[in-house]
């Protein structure tokens, strides 16, 4: 009995993992299903079931020293208002757009100001802040899946954030609808102001990072 339960959670891991937008997420959770599922084989005595998920296990490992060794460069740079390219970042990603941020409706006013999120050499998101008076209302904060692991978003609003201070803007807002947004932006130091039926949340620019990369 007991043994049938390391291969239910075994299993739980392995189809947890698939469901992971980050990569380094889905490799250790991806690692600990298939070592489960090693032991599993090896306790019911099926060679087959043991090997696989040991071969598993071991590519897990391999890709994750990739992941840690691989140096990670991260940069903002702004983009044009009549820019081709964002506009085909937009209508290409426009579907899960929708889905993780339902608030925005793919309008550029002439005062937003537009940035692309770049990982190494790839163009991973886009983010777009409005200014209102001193403070910036994030209407777009979109990273593709498969680079949510926070990386972005720590740099973004505690590293990059502090060139900003030079422009006097004094905080990011973020106007929310949805609970997972909640989760994200309490994790990366939003507060909610009370305002808008406490659907606001706002973070002050170039504050100095306390938490661990996640």
């Amino acid at each position: 009995m007991i043994i049938e339960w390391v291969g239910y959670i075994a299993s739980f891991f392995i189809a947890l993992s698939l469901m992971m937008s980050s990569r380094t997420r889905l490799r250790w959770l991806n690692l600990a299903g298939s070592l489960l599922m090693s032991l599993y084989g090896f306790c019911i005595g099926s060679l087959p079931v043991l090997l696989v998920n040991i071969f598993i296990a071991a590519t897990n490992i391999y890709y994750l020293v990739q992941l840690y060794r691989t140096s990670v460069n991260l940069k903002i740079v702004q983009s044009e208002q009549n820019s081709s390219y964002l506009n085909y970042f937009l209508d290409y990603y426009r579907k899960d757009i929708v889905a993780t941020f339902p608030e925005f409706n793919f309008t550029i006013g002439k005062k937003d100001l537009l940035y692309f999120l770049i990982r190494n050499s790839t163009v991973t998101g886009v983010l777009i802040l409005r200014p209102v008076g001193m403070r910036l209302l994030v209407r777009l904060d979109y990273v593709v899946v498969g680079y949510r692991d926070l990386k972005l978003a720590w740099y973004l609003y505690y590293t990059w954030s502090r060139h900003l201070q030079q422009y006097g803007f004094t905080h990011f807002i973020f106007r929310v609808s949805s609970s997972i947004h909640r989760v994200y932006l309490k994790k990366m130091g939003f507060r909610n102001n009370g305002k808008r039926e406490g659907s606001e949340y706002e973070l002050p620019v170039g504050l100095i990072r306390l938490n661990p990369d996640s």
